[in-house]
């Protein structure tokens, strides 16, 4: 492939997939407990191309990494919506395994276990939490000890980690965990009741980023364009001057 089209195509597919990233950021906008995703760039290449001593740059998407800023806190006044305050995310139980999440608007199961908006099992630090709203009204205090009726019944489980830009999007508002990004017992990280932390993805950045990454992508297609009718061009005068 001529060096113009290697660089142009590894140039259009990053976007691309840039291009995604943000467009689903944009989409979360409103999510509770969000976290964006940015791409990160990496040269892939950069020999001297041996025939002329040129040398070839072309790019990838190394990774979306995790945007850890917090989100905008909102008072609900729910029992059952808590906001974490700090580093930390809730453990909670899925058929793949424990996973991680910001979404504090937490519900009651029909089993009678406090569930994420997604039907998962918030995990307490034995297990899943069983809750019997009937008793009375729930009250979670700062370090997520869970009361009712003036009975504990556990302790949310908060998991720090040494590393959460290793953590990696499932959907759902969920999050796993490598053994490297360090999980460890939230240390630095409170509770609160009443409210919830929504998406930390700023509408106004997200859709000039979409435009931005629309116009590198469509710039690349261009050039791509533009190459292969050159390509054409030269292939045809040299069939022309046999």
């Amino acid at each position: 492939m001529p060096d113009g089209l290697t660089v142009s195509y590894s140039g259009a597919l990053a976007q691309s997939e840039a291009l995604d990233a943000a467009a689903n950021n944009l989409a979360n906008a409103s999510t509770t407990g969000f976290r964006a995703q940015r791409p990160v760039f990496e040269q892939i290449l950069a020999a001297s191309d041996s025939r002329d001593g040129r040398t070839l740059r072309p790019v990838r998407v190394q990774q979306l990494r995790l945007d850890l800023s917090p989100g905008p806190v909102q008072k609900t006044e729910g029992a059952l919506d808590v906001a974490l305050r700090g580093p930390g995310f809730l453990a909670v139980r899925t058929p793949a395994g424990e996973r991680y999440t910001r979404a504090g608007n937490l519900s009651i199961s029909s089993a009678g276990t406090l569930v994420t908006g997604s039907g998962h099992d918030v995990l307490g630090e034995s297990g899943p939490l069983r809750v019997d709203a009937r008793a009375g009204k729930v009250e979670i205090t700062a370090d997520g000890t869970i009361q009712l009726g003036g009975a504990t019944l556990g302790r949310l489980r908060v998991v720090e980690f040494e590393d959460a830009r290793r953590l990696r999007p499932e959907g759902d508002g969920l999050l796993a965990a490598p053994a490297d990004a360090g999980a460890r017992a939230a240390s630095a990280t409170s509770v609160m009741q009443g409210h919830l932390e929504r998406s930390n993805v700023n509408v106004v950045r997200g859709l000039t980023d979409l435009v931005r990454i629309s116009r590198a992508h469509d710039a690349f297609h261009r050039a791509i364009q533009t190459l292969r009718e050159i390509d054409q061009r030269a292939a045809n005068d040299v069939a022309a001057k046999r």
